[in-house]
């Protein structure tokens, strides 16, 4: 990578303006929303709103599953490869421009979110905060994203650059102390620098920016004075091999580690104990402004 660019102008230039194998990839996981509780219920509050906002919209598949059928949908990317893709869609009113400054009044969405796209910004906290500013008073802001802040799901470049034990307890760590925060104005979460990509080779969030972690989204938005409707980690997407079976001999230590570590912390989200609630795959929340 130059060092004269940013790691946010590399992915722009490089891969979100020009790499449509990219948004390939994304058009396949919006098609199908079943299994994902948090996209049903985002899906389920866009259809009955009249007014809604994607931040992130892409190339617009996951947007026109989540259109009113009486309402205005708007989509809004950064990428004018995407908006172009996104064109298909006739019903879908597409601008470009910076999350961190969208260009819409104050109180102009009944419901706006942001689903796969915030692990891949600059500035979380000053995308959130647009997304609050455009949002009705008594409407809906909600996020989905890889839940990476979980000590037990990190993002592909953590995986490459970072020693799972190591990184695995740092945040275990974390988390704990996370408990005694009441209120957050900062979502502290880890910044993480984008893995290389050939042209089109590009692999599904190899282009993470930050980490999202579900428990300081949720203490950053109650500090942004909003009320949490509804929010999960969605453990119960997981298929967690067995500690113990055919492959056992075959894997390494720390693949037997993270089996050891996902199966006792499911037990106690089970429980509904904290932190180990905030711990699964999935950052999801709804919260009414």
């Amino acid at each position: 990578m130059s060092s004269k660019r940013s790691d946010h102008k590399r992915l722009i230039e490089d891969l979100w303006n020009s790499e449509e194998v990219y948004y390939d990839l994304a058009q396949k996981g919006s098609v199908d929303f079943t299994g994902n509780t948090g996209l049903q219920i985002i899906q389920q509050i866009c259809h009955q709103s009249h007014r809604i906002l994607d931040c992130g919209c892409g190339e617009g598949q996951k947007l026109s599953m989540m259109s009113p059928q009486n309402g205005v949908s708007f989509g809004v990317d950064i990428s004018q490869l995407a908006l172009k893709r996104a064109k298909r869609f006739p019903e879908i009113r597409l601008v470009a421009a910076d999350l961190e400054n969208l260009p819409f009044a104050d109180q102009s969405f009944d419901a706006t979110y942001s689903a796969y796209v915030i692990e891949h910004v600059q500035n979380p906290e000053s995308v959130l905060k647009e997304m609050i500013r455009v949002t009705k008073s008594n409407g809906y802001v909600m996020v989905i994203a890889p839940n990476y802040g979980s000590p037990i799901f990190p993002s592909p470049p953590s995986q490459v650059r970072t020693r799972f034990r190591t990184r695995g307890i740092r945040r275990l760590f974390q988390t704990h102390l996370d408990m005694f925060r009441l209120r957050s104005e900062n979502l502290n979460w880890d910044r993480v620098q984008p893995l290389p990509t050939k042209a089109g080779e590009h692999k599904m969030d190899w282009d993470t920016t930050v980490e999202p972690y579900l428990h300081t989204l949720i203490k950053y938005l109650n500090a942004q004075r909003l009320k949490i409707i509804d929010y999960s980690s969605q453990f119960e997407m997981l298929n967690i091999p067995p500690i113990l079976q055919r492959d056992t001999l075959s894997v390494n230590k720390s693949e037997l580690l993270v089996r050891l570590l996902s199966h006792l912390i499911q037990r106690l989200a089970g429980h509904n104990i904290p932190p180990y609630r905030y711990f699964g795959p999935v950052c999801f929340v709804v919260a009414q402004k």
